[in-house]
């Protein structure tokens, strides 16, 4: 709901900007001016011709509304719209092809420890956010559930969530020089802040998005905030008719694993780099 009352906030003040005026602007020259015409129009008309005279006036009055009324509706209505259905959305693309690729992240990493979290004996872990993938909705898209790692407060979290499969089928299929919105691909979310334990919110974190299959996904999330910037790789595969995972965060400034998981039933040919004995789901959820 709130995005629908923001695009219209948005168009509000594209119309008024494509008219040259302000939101009091627009409301004096089309409606004051012409509520204060007929208000000091009756008034001269009471003061010489009388109460007789006034209640034609008013009749006239109706009329003159109604069909000021519907000018105005027939005048504004159409521009307000373009703005609406299409400045508005050709602004937005244009902001999203501005944003930044998203950091080239090396291929091979080294193996990480068996363990899910591993704690350096000389440095501890930073606190940080991860997605993991919790139900369909739907029918055709994955709901994310953003995840609090660590005993601190995460502030200013940008997140660029990228997939991965749907990216390798465009590049596959798409002309060379042909121009590809990168929301076809990926996008990108803000979250202010997140605390330890879920503290601070009444309902966790949610993403969606809605990829080419749901038998078949990789995705990664590049993530900036407070704590560091991090890296995710998350995969999702429908293994004998259930959904598994396997997923890896890793601490690119201090270039080590944060978390890894992996399902049992994950088929061992997908992600050969993430190795870990600890289950995905439930565990990445409930602890």
């Amino acid at each position: 709901m709130t995005f629908y009352v923001d695009l219209i906030v948005r168009a509000w003040y594209v119309f008024l900007s494509s008219l040259g005026t302000t939101g009091l602007g627009f409301f004096v020259s089309n409606i004051v001016v012409f509520l204060a015409t007929s208000l000091v129009t009756h008034v001269v008309m009471f003061l010489r011709k009388g109460r007789a005279a006034l209640d034609q006036e008013f009749e006239n009055f109706k009329i003159s509304a109604l069909v000021y009324g519907l000018v105005l509706v027939i005048v504004f209505v159409p521009i307000f719209g373009y703005c609406l259905f299409a400045k508005v959305p050709d602004s937005i693309r244009d902001e999203a092809k501005r944003q930044p690729p998203p950091p080239m992240i090396a291929r091979f990493r080294p193996t990480p420890p068996p363990e899910a979290f591993r704690v350096s004996s000389r440095r501890a872990l930073p606190s940080f956010v991860f997605a993991c993938c919790t139900i369909v909705v739907n029918n055709n898209a994955w709901d994310f559930i953003i995840k609090h790692r660590g005993d601190k407060a995460v502030d200013s979290i940008d997140v660029l969530f990228t997939d991965a499969y749907r990216l390798q089928s465009i590049r596959k299929n798409t002309p060379p020089n042909t121009s590809v919105d990168p929301s076809q691909w990926s996008f990108f979310f803000h979250i202010d802040k997140m605390y330890p334990k879920g503290l601070g919110q009444l309902f966790a974190k949610q993403v969606i998005w809605k990829p080419d299959s749901l038998d078949h996904g990789q995705y990664s999330l590049d993530i900036s905030a407070s704590t560091g910037r991090f890296h995710e790789d998350l995969f999702i595969e429908k293994t004998n008719g259930k959904y598994t995972d396997a997923a890896r965060v890793d601490d690119i400034d201090a270039e080590r694993t944060l978390f890894v998981c992996r399902d049992r039933d994950f088929p061992t040919s997908l992600a050969p780099s993430i190795v870990a004995k600890n289950n995905c789901f439930p565990d990445w959820i409930t602890h």
